[in-house]
């Protein structure tokens, strides 16, 4: 396969939108290889960002409809690899990002809500 071809191939999987992270499986490093046989068997090793994904089946299927607009492509095999987990530490300073900005989010929804008591609490201490 030359490098034009591969290119377009990794291109296609750049439309391929991990939903947890909202970033593509190929820029986070989720993809490791992509070959093209004579045939036109196209043949992914990629890896998720968890082991227990649910969300595996979706991605395998977003793969090989995006593959699946390169003339060149007849058919698409998706291999999901777990070792190693992932190429780059992207995913994971990302995923590790998003859980902080939740729990400052949740921290913030408590305080609020312990003002919230309080308030109450003051108001009927103050009505008795």
């Amino acid at each position: 396969m030359d490098e034009q071809l591969k290119e377009n191939l990794m291109g296609a999987l750049e439309q391929v939108i991990d939903p947890e992270l909202g970033i593509d499986i190929v820029n986070i490093g989720l993809v490791y290889d992509v070959e093209l046989d004579d045939d036109g068997l196209c043949t992914v090793s990629m890896t998720l960002t968890t082991m227990g994904c649910p969300l595996a089946g979706i991605l395998t299927e977003q793969v090989q409809m995006a593959l699946s607009d390169i003339p060149e492509v007849k058919d698409t095999n998706v291999y999901l690899v777990w070792n190693p987990l992932c190429k780059n530490s992207t995913w994971y300073t990302l995923k590790l990002n998003r859980k902080k900005q939740v729990g400052r989010v949740f921290a913030l929804c408590l305080l609020f809500l312990y003002e919230e008591i309080e308030d109450k609490t003051n108001e009927l201490s103050i009505n008795k």
